[in-house]
């Protein structure tokens, strides 16, 4: 993983390296850009669910997808069958506040409406 200031400028120039490269921004610890093998531009975050554990009774480690950076190439649907919206710099750093206090509440967003 790569840490980096990202701006649009940024973003835009990126292109596809034919690896998967994770860019950490520095004003969302734990989230920034994927940069697909394929050229996708995709918004994630890290975080640690506030009630799901994994095997040794931790807070689990997850990935959530928040959107895609339209200069890119549009990203194949998610596991859950549902489209990842375009979104910039700024609607992602916004979407990444949101979640941030949804997990504060100890809800943890992906798990909303899965039964």
């Amino acid at each position: 993983m790569m840490r980096t200031k990202l701006t649009e400028k940024k973003v835009r120039g990126l292109a596809a390296t034919g690896a998967p490269i994770d860019i950490l921004h520095d004003r969302t610890p734990s989230a920034g850009l994927r940069l697909s093998s394929l050229g996708a531009k995709i918004w994630f975050y890290l975080y640690r669910s506030p009630f799901l554990q994994d095997r040794h009774g931790q807070p689990k480690q997850r990935r959530a997808y928040l959107g895609f950076h339209p200069s890119g190439r549009r990203p194949d649907r998610q596991p859950d069958g549902r489209d990842l919206a375009a979104m910039s710099l700024e609607q992602f750093e916004r979407a990444y506040d949101i979640f941030r206090g949804e997990l504060a509440k100890g809800i943890d967003p992906q798990t909303i409406g899965v039964t």
